[in-house]
């Protein structure tokens, strides 16, 4: 392994799926890498002392010659942590020299939009305006000291609601479902409730208050499909699929 033509600069290496590491013996300022070049320079015999880079069948893996090397710089990889009906935790690993960094999100036929600038040293976030069956690209954009900025990307699909959901002895009974044309939505008391019907692409088609211990449901200009029923009130949230079929 020759750095600008000078070899016994390797200490050691490793390989990692498609990468390779190369650990010096002391910091290099070296701009071209060469292995197991056409011909040597003056000074050099005409055996190749090594080291060698074998694959798995112990053959010479490949060859290069002066191929630039170029500045170092530092990768960031973005962690999905957790993910609930409405809420996603993330994780990053945190960079030296970082001034700033801006989490943004992204819905299906959406721009990114920020939902998060934060301080240098932080290394984690909990998104809790997510909605259930929406897919989402998070995206964070890391501005460093130097002037460069790292970004880094993480799909991720939210789960749906499977099952009706009792909160603090809170009940809701839908009916029918699926539904032809209107649904009932029966409450075991009455409160102000936030009633919300959602497409999986996370786009509202149906919202109403109510303070009464039931509401009707007309979903009958709806395309046949899966929707999302979510009720919200001073008791708690209750989410649930519904299946309108005409």
């Amino acid at each position: 392994m020759y750095f600008d033509g000078v070899n016994n600069q390797l200490d050691s290496g490793w390989v990692e799926g498609y990468k390779v590491h190369l650990k010096l013996k002391q910091p290099s300022s070296a701009q071209k890498l060469t292995y197991l070049p056409d011909y040597f320079p003056v000074g050099h015999t005409d055996v190749y002392p090594g080291p060698y880079m074998l694959n798995q069948r112990n053959l010479y893996a490949f060859s290069f010659y002066e191929v630039p090397i170029e500045s170092y710089r530092p990768s960031q990889t973005l962690q999905l942590v957790q993910v609930g009906l409405y809420q996603t935790q993330l994780k990053w690993n945190t960079l030296a020299n970082t001034r700033q960094l801006v989490l943004e999100r992204q819905g299906d036929q959406e721009a990114f939009k920020t939902i998060a600038t934060l301080a240098s040293g932080v290394s984690n976030y909990t998104d809790d305006s997510a909605l259930p069956g929406q897919r989402y690209i998070y995206r964070l954009r890391t501005s460093l000291t130097t002037g460069e900025e790292i970004e880094c990307r993480l799909l991720v699909i939210m789960p749906l609601p499977t099952m009706t959901k009792s909160l603090q002895s809170w009940e809701v009974i839908v009916s029918p479902n699926p539904v032809q044309q209107e649904a009932l939505l029966k409450f075991n008391r009455a409160m102000v409730s936030e009633v919300t019907i959602y497409d999986l692409n996370g786009r509202q088609c149906w919202h109403q208050t109510s303070s009464e211990s039931q509401v009707r449901v007309s979903l009958g200009n709806l395309p046949d499909g899966v929707y999302v029923l979510r009720v919200q009130s001073s008791a708690g949230m209750h989410t649930q699929r519904l299946l309108v079929h005409h």
